[in-house]
């Protein structure tokens, strides 16, 4: 029977931020320490999905990262790589990836990941978690559920199209591999205003494709998906002198709200765009089915 007392589901930079803030407090909690994965390994998803969109850089700042001293990524990268960035500057995918692999084997984390995947957390008669993957059941004292939604969100428009035309004709953007071929020359219109979209465009003019952009409203220009000041060594939105939970989230979902939008460079291309792709404002619609063939 395992001896272990705290469980993570999932393994991706939530994850190990609660796993580094908790072997960071005492170190003897890796012996105690489960964390769940379906791909066995820490970020396994998140390298996927860098890759897929040749990301370049986060879309987050400096201080926003898994490792409880704030600056210590820029630290790590200026010591390491010799890149220098601020504390709210945009550190690179590898120069992240890298200080995630130091926090990892400082802290002796990788010994904790266990590859499956959950399937239920029930609560026991004794008070104790019960976790199940793979058939079977594990008690612990506490989880913590560091994942996000799992699924993918499918506007309303969409779903009588949904499941019914090939894939390659219409998929989410988290289905998208731009380290294909198969974009060159085509006409793909991207439906969406944020910071994917901007990376979707950006890949598919780099290989001769022809990308169209539908947003609801005006492209904003946004350094990060979200703003430094929520979650920072400054926490300059205030949420810590609030005392009320409820006004607490408030404010930070008025932040991260407000802070969404694309980097201020795409933002030129509104000026004077590639030849090979376009933009459009409004709201996509679609027939009561899809149309047979």
């Amino acid at each position: 029977m395992s001896l272990a007392t705290t469980a993570i589901v999932g393994g991706g930079p939530q994850g190990l931020a609660c796993a580094a803030a908790l072997a960071t407090a005492d170190p003897t909690v890796v012996d105690r320490l489960v964390v769940y994965d379906p791909g066995g390994q820490w970020l396994r998803q998140w390298d996927r999905q860098f890759a897929k969109l040749e990301i370049p850089h986060l879309r987050s700042p400096g201080v926003h990262h898994p490792g409880p001293d704030a600056h210590e990524l820029s630290d790590h990268g200026h010591a390491n790589d010799g890149r220098f960035f601020t504390g709210y500057g945009l550190p690179g995918t590898q120069t992240f990836r890298a200080y995630c692999r130091h926090l990892i084997d400082v802290l002796g984390l990788d010994q904790v990941v266990r590859k499956a995947t959950v399937t239920g957390v029930t609560v026991g008669g004794d008070g104790r978690a019960v976790v199940t993957s793979g058939g079977d059941d594990e008690q612990f004292s506490r989880v913590v559920l560091a994942i996000n939604g799992g699924s993918v969100t499918i506007p309303r428009w969409a779903t009588p199209w949904w499941g019914r035309v090939p894939r390659e004709v219409l998929r989410h953007a988290g289905q998208v591999d731009l380290r294909s071929n198969e974009f060159e020359g085509e006409r793909v219109l991207i439906v969406g205003g944020g910071l994917t979209s901007a990376h979707l465009v950006e890949g598919l003019v780099s290989r001769k494709g022809r990308p169209v952009l539908v947003a609801r409203r005006d492209l904003e220009a946004a350094m990060f998906d979200s703003d430094p000041g929520w979650m920072g060594p400054r926490n300059n939105c205030g949420t810590s002198a609030t005392t009320q939970a409820r006004r607490s989230w408030g404010v930070s979902l008025y932040w991260l709200k407000t802070s969404a939008g694309v980097r201020p460079t795409f933002m030129s291309w509104e000026h004077s765009p590639p030849s090979r792709w376009g933009r459009r404002r409004g709201i996509c619609t679609a027939p009561a089915r899809p149309p047979d063939g």
